[in-house]
């Protein structure tokens, strides 16, 4: 996607890259290769007459999506994993699962947020994603095709904190 010439630019990118956790199908990077396939106005600068930034206009579907984590318990799923005795791997392999018998641990402390918290985000088409000129705080450096140089902004790092006040029991 990222080497990819499109004659024209497009109205509207769909995209059904997402996978079960909203990300792990590589979906940022490779929209963000993506989005110079959409199609782009200019405009001039309040502040600066000679500046001009040109921005995506064009939709993309999804346009954003976010990943949430709480910890949780579940009989059913942990006997489910262990029943199938993929080695010493079984309980540590992740597995998509449609959560029905579960009970989430923590509560809701103002210290420590809410019992179900967000990791991270992501959007499309990025505002700071190659838009030429600018002063570069926070804007996404590109190459001459508008591809990002680096991949420091699809960073999937959180550190989160949850207040858990009784033990979860596996049964």
């Amino acid at each position: 996607m990222r080497n990819l010439d499109v004659p024209e630019p497009v109205d509207i990118l769909i995209s059904e890259l997402l996978g079960s956790f909203g990300d792990n199908e590589l979906s940022p990077e490779c929209l963000d290769g993506a989005q110079k396939c959409l199609k782009r106005t200019s405009y001039t600068s309040l502040y600066d007459h000679v500046l001009t930034q040109r921005l995506a206009t064009g939709i993309s579907i999804p346009s954003s999506y976010t990943s949430h984590l709480a910890p949780l318990s579940s009989s059913k799923l942990y006997n489910e994993a262990r029943a199938l005795r993929n080695g010493d791997d079984s309980l540590e392999t992740p597995y998509v699962v449609m959560f029905q018998a579960v009970n989430i641990l923590s509560e809701d402390k103002s210290q420590c947020g809410s019992k179900i918290q967000e990791c991270w985000g992501f959007e499309h088409p990025r505002g700071d994603h190659g838009n030429e000129g600018g002063d570069g705080g926070g804007v996404v450096a590109v190459n001459e095709s508008r591809s990002p140089l680096t991949n420091h902004h699809n960073v999937r790092s959180a550190r989160l904190r949850f207040w858990i006040p009784h033990a979860g029991v596996l049964q």
